[in-house]
């Protein structure tokens, strides 16, 4: 079993052996060997393209100028109206009147009478000092009456006012050749005025008619005694 198993090896060194044995043989019979012509063919390289470096002269941007408001929002302040108060108005006034003058718990017979009056006006409301002379009372007797009376005139955005009042008054009865006898009484009046407007104020003209009820005094002078006529009044402003 050795042996057939070394023969193959043996076999395959002597034909190796052989073999380069005919090399040189056989490099005679064919001669070198021969190489296929080969062609290299060598692009040339791209031009080298000069850089030209061209300066200009570049003027700067203009200038802008960004006006910049600053609005600064404030708050109003609430604002508390009040109503205007109205303001009082004030006038004075200088009157006079013509009338007459009747006795109630007599004879009843009416006598010329004049009155004269001086007083303070705030808006509606009168305070009028008056005095009224009847010099021919009776036959011989003189009364006159002093005293003070508060108005209310009716009616302030008119020409034409109604009124009425109340006052107290000292009431003088003079006879002729005795004694004044004096007495105090309280009065009561209406009437009615018409204001003409005047550079100065107002002409009142109007009507009215005055009570006078004496109530404590002299005997003969506590009467009761009616009073009208016709007056009119300067009122300044």
């Amino acid at each position: 079993m050795a042996r057939s198993s070394f023969r193959p090896a043996l076999r395959a060194l002597v034909v190796l052996a052989l073999s380069f044995a005919a090399l040189p043989a056989l490099a005679q019979t064919y001669g070198p060997a021969r190489h296929p012509t080969r062609y290299l063919y060598v692009d040339p390289p791209p031009p080298v393209r000069p850089v030209v470096v061209v300066q200009t002269h570049t003027p700067p941007p203009p200038r802008q100028v960004v006006v910049v408001q600053h609005h600064t929002v404030h708050t109003p302040t609430p604002v508390v109206v009040e109503p205007p108060t109205p303001s009082l108005q004030t006038r004075w006034f200088l009157g006079a009147g013509f009338g007459g003058l009747a006795l109630l718990d007599g004879d009843r017979s009416a006598v010329p009478a004049y009155t004269l009056e001086l007083g303070l006006a705030v808006d509606s409301v009168e305070l009028a000092l008056h005095a009224d002379l009847a010099p021919s009372f009776t036959e011989s007797d003189a009364l006159y009456t002093v005293g003070a009376a508060f108005r209310y005139r009716f009616l302030p955005d008119a020409r034409v006012h109604p009124r009425m009042g109340v006052g107290l008054e000292s009431l003088f009865r003079n006879p002729e050749g005795a004694e004044t006898a004096r007495a105090f009484a309280a009065t009561g009046e209406v009437g009615i005025d018409l204001d003409v407007p005047t550079s100065f104020g107002a002409l009142s003209l109007g009507l009215d008619t005055r009570i006078h009820r004496g109530l404590a005094g002299d005997e003969s002078a506590r009467v009761t005694a009616l009073s009208f006529g016709a007056h009119f009044a300067l009122r300044f402003e």
